[in-house]
């Protein structure tokens, strides 16, 4: 497929119990048109670059035009600089792609990021004879991937604010945070857990513990990261269930996810290339004990939110076999006669 075929017919889904009056109630009555920008105080000094070109949505389905003016205005609202420009683009891009038949969608939510980088490829390709630079297709996956459009999902749930896979509390106000927060703006993405039965496990925990005080938002940034390497782990395995099931060889994987985890092959990029400090290992293996405890204290109640899964197996003596795993660590005093 070359950049001016067009893409597939993308089916139409908006999301369950999709209402476009939530958005509207939003917007004062200047966002409402179909050109935006006019009668609205310190438009020119809101938009990059000091530009005093208007928002431009006409043309399009009526839910993409609020969700574009939506999206606008949480920027405005927020006080961030208006991605004008790069709004401008996606609204003519989707204007060419919907009345040519190359994408057929109702809500800007429908679009995937794999379906979004092709399609404005091809429409730049297609309008300017030339591919765009990948700076400039950077900053449009950015202005249409970026924090308006996590908001504008939060927005539009209905459910738990935790069953999303992306959490930023600056995006989702429902999100609890102390007073004085101060990594608001950071993103958590317990979405990027593979298997499903993790995946679920693990919003609910950090989820739920965030809600009750038991953590707070920057130890579940923490946590977060340290259960998705618990998740790769499990990828790696044959049978990645048997974490739940008897005891007989609880142990053994326990020591096997340490070994894992101390090897610099099976460590992030940012990591170094060094086996790692015993502190980092047992963070890990802490995160994996506190979350099988949760669950085995509330077997009930996974059984109701996560739906049949290996987690029915499990009991209330494996957490303890994994924290046997959790080594103490002497600490090296910062001060002393020399220093």
């Amino acid at each position: 497929m070359t950049h001016s075929d067009p893409l597939p017919v993308q089916p139409a889904s908006p999301p369950t119990g999709y209402d476009s009056a939530r958005l509207l109630a939003d917007l004062p009555a200047e966002w409402r048109s179909d050109v935006i920008g006019p009668g609205i105080d310190t438009w020119e000094h809101a938009t990059e670059a000091g530009s005093s070109t208007p928002l431009r949505i006409n043309g399009l389905p009526a839910r993409i035009r609020t969700e574009l003016a939506w999206m606008t205005h949480w920027q405005f609202r927020e006080g961030n600089k208006v991605t004008a420009s790069e709004y401008n683009q996606l609204a003519q891009m989707l204007r060419h792609c919907i009345a040519g038949a190359k994408l057929r969608i109702d809500s800007l939510l429908d679009m995937d990021l794999e379906v979004f980088v092709p399609l404005y490829r091809g429409w730049f390709e297609s309008r300017y004879g030339r591919l765009p630079s990948p700076h400039a297709t950077a900053d449009m996956r950015l202005a249409f991937y970026g924090y308006p459009r996590s908001a504008l999902v939060a927005r539009m749930n209905d459910g738990p604010w935790w069953v999303l896979d992306e959490w930023i509390p600056q995006c989702d106000p429902r999100i609890p945070l102390r007073d004085r927060e101060p990594r608001r703006w950071e993103n958590c993405r317990p979405g990027q857990a593979k298997i499903p039965w993790m995946q679920g496990v693990v919003k609910w925990h950090l989820g739920t513990a965030l809600e009750a005080g038991a953590l707070t938002w920057s130890t579940v940034l923490q946590r977060c990261p340290a259960l998705l390497v618990f998740d790769r782990w499990l990828c790696t395995l044959d049978d990645p269930a048997a974490i739940c099931r008897g005891l007989d060889n609880a142990g053994m994987l326990a020591a096997s996810f340490r070994r894992w985890v101390s090897d610099p092959a099976n460590r992030t990029r940012s990591a170094t290339k060094r086996s790692a400090a015993p502190y980092v290992v047992n963070t890990n293996l802490r995160a994996v004990a506190d979350l099988m405890a949760f669950i085995a204290g509330n077997l009930d109640e996974c059984r109701r939110l996560i739906g049949v899964s290996p987690w029915d197996d499990f009991t209330d003596a494996h957490p303890a076999v994994w924290r046997r795993r959790i080594t103490r660590t002497r600490s090296t005093r910062l001060l002393n006669d020399e220093n």
